[in-house]
């Protein structure tokens, strides 16, 4: 008896062994980006409630003090990817950065500007060079320019020297370029990138050329959303457009060939 349940038991072979430990090693590799994904939009989301505690304080502190603010101490606001918060003021609205969250281009970057912006602005448009008195949504800008400030958005930090928020059923458009339209000619084309917050096309993001307009009342040029889609970025793939690092390496790649008026067209660091 003793000998024929000897001869039942079986262990695992050695082939059997290395497929379960590549299939774990599968697993591992699958799931470490991941993990270090949802990690890093956990603290940048750490870092902006940071951010946003810092403004609240040095905005109470101004209005208190009447255009005057106390220093904060800077070792409560702390961001957990070790970057290194500060803070300016100019006219008595603060801008609060980060070195890691705000100086660049994120995932989490647009999808906040659109929290920000369309939820108040849904159906209307803001130009960064809007002029008051020649334009109704002037007033918008700097209600907007100080929700940016309030996330620690500093978009001239970004290098989008020139863009515009569009809001319509279905349409609703963040678009920006590296190129300051102030200083271009009325028809000019320059490089834009888009990234559409819904309809049609999804949430995606796209490199185009759009024309150089004039504003509503005049005294100063507006990205006009009209225009056509290069090629490279045409041809990107779904996924492709859902990444901001991809488009950006569209867009450098394109105006790294192109020039406006003789000048190079900067490019995003």
């Amino acid at each position: 008896m003793r000998r024929i349940i000897d001869k039942n038991e079986k262990g695992f072979t050695l082939a059997e062994l290395l497929i379960v430990v590549a299939i774990i090693a599968v697993l591992v590799a699958v799931s470490i980006p991941i993990f270090t994904s949802q990690l890093e939009k956990a603290r940048a989301a750490t870092c902006m409630a940071n951010r946003r505690a810092l403004y609240g304080e040095l905005s109470a502190s101004y209005m208190t003090d009447e255009g005057n603010y106390k220093k904060p101490d800077l070792d409560k606001y702390t961001c957990p990817s070790k970057g290194n918060i500060t803070y300016s003021e100019k006219d008595g609205i603060f801008t609060v950065e980060c070195s890691v969250h705000t100086k660049k281009w994120n995932d989490n970057t647009v999808p906040d500007l659109y929290d920000l912006i369309f939820k108040d602005y849904v159906g209307s448009t803001v130009d960064s060079t809007a002029v008051k008195n020649n334009n109704t949504n002037a007033d918008k800008l700097e209600a907007v320019k100080k929700a940016l400030a309030e996330k620690g958005i500093d978009l001239d930090a970004l290098g989008a020297a020139s863009w515009r928020v569009t809001g319509d059923a279905g349409a609703q458009r963040f678009e920006w370029s590296t190129v300051d339209i102030s200083k271009v000619k009325v028809g000019q084309t320059i490089p834009v990138i888009r990234y559409r917050f819904d309809g049609t096309y999804g949430k995606m993001y796209s490199v185009w050329l759009y024309t150089v307009g004039e504003g509503v009342g005049g005294g100063y040029n507006v990205i006009k959303t009209q225009g056509k889609e290069i090629p490279a970025s045409a041809s990107a793939s779904a996924a492709d457009k859902e990444s901001i690092d991809n488009i950006i390496e569209i867009y450098n790649k394109y105006v790294s060939t192109q020039k406006i008026d003789n000048e190079p067209i900067p490019t995003i660091g």
